[in-house]
């Protein structure tokens, strides 16, 4: 015990974070997105977690991440309207204080919501190709 005490006293190291990632990669309009990410500290222990986040630039919004197994800490990002962009970083706090800011080299990790296509738009696209294909099968016949 008196050995964990001393070892957390002088610990000067953060957390460590790898393996940041989100799914699905390319959301879709008002989807949400799950952010993981695997965080360490042998010293003193990962204390909490947080995912901070903002769309289009905006202000920053930060949740608690959860240790979902192991290293393992998850958080999620609310769903955004057709082409916004979101950023994100991680920050991680270990037992003593000691804290490490994730945000991919100062450039965020980022990812833009595309427009979910309708069954009615895709079968619009669908019933184009067709006829498309129809033209230019006759045009073939009648050369």
């Amino acid at each position: 015990m008196i050995d964990a005490v001393m070892r957390a006293s002088t610990d000067s190291t953060p957390p460590a974070i790898s393996e940041v990632l989100h799914d699905p990669e390319i959301p879709d309009d008002s989807e949400i997105v799950t952010v993981t990410a695997n965080i360490t500290d042998t010293e003193s222990g990962v204390y909490h977690v947080v995912l901070s986040y903002t769309s289009d630039g905006g202000t920053w919004t930060n949740i608690t991440m959860v240790n979902t197994s192991g290293d393992t800490y998850e958080g999620e990002i609310p769903g955004f309207p057709a082409e916004t962009e979101v950023q994100y970083q991680i920050i991680a706090y270990d037992n003593i204080g000691n804290a490490i800011i994730e945000n991919n080299a100062g450039a965020y990790y980022i990812y833009s919501v595309i427009p979910e296509f309708s069954a009615t738009m895709l079968l619009t696209v669908f019933m184009i190709l067709s006829l498309l294909a129809t033209f230019i099968i006759k045009k073939r016949k009648t050369i």
